[in-house]
């Protein structure tokens, strides 16, 4: 089935997979309570952008190869503005400089920054393999 078993380094409620899924549902239906999107939208993003994305690298190697200089870089540009929606939903879990040190480290031993032009040219090429040159719409 393609599945892969991670380690828990603790017991917690709920599958890792269910509470990802769960953060994600939750900003959803208040994208929809608040009137900013309809369910079909927040369909569409998911599948079209996230979706795409997050089916041949996850979420912090997404970060990382977005901003030149890696995850670290991406924390300094972008956590404050994650901070601030999550606040907007009564969330306080900012990325202390600890927090992305740690997951830097990670990313840079799964990937040193010497090759990360490589792994974006890599990465842009199995989304552009996803991605119909035509759809037949439009």
């Amino acid at each position: 089935m393609g599945l892969r078993p991670i380690v828990l380094r603790r017991e917690i409620e709920g599958f890792v997979f269910n509470r990802l899924q769960g953060a994600l549902l939750r900003e959803a239906y208040c994208l929809v309570r608040d009137g900013i999107v309809d369910a079909a939208d927040v369909d569409e993003v998911v599948r079209s952008g996230l979706g795409r994305r997050w089916s041949i690298i996850g979420p912090f190697e997404t970060s990382d190869l977005n901003v030149r200089g890696g995850i670290a870089a991406h924390a300094e540009r972008m956590g404050e503005s994650y901070a601030r929606m999550g606040a907007e939903r009564g969330q306080h879990d900012p990325w202390t400089p600890d927090l992305v040190a740690r997951v830097a480290a990670e990313r840079r031993a799964a990937l040193p920054l010497e090759d990360w032009d490589a792994r974006v040219r890599w990465r842009d090429a199995r989304l552009m393999a996803l991605t119909p040159l035509w759809d037949g719409e439009g």
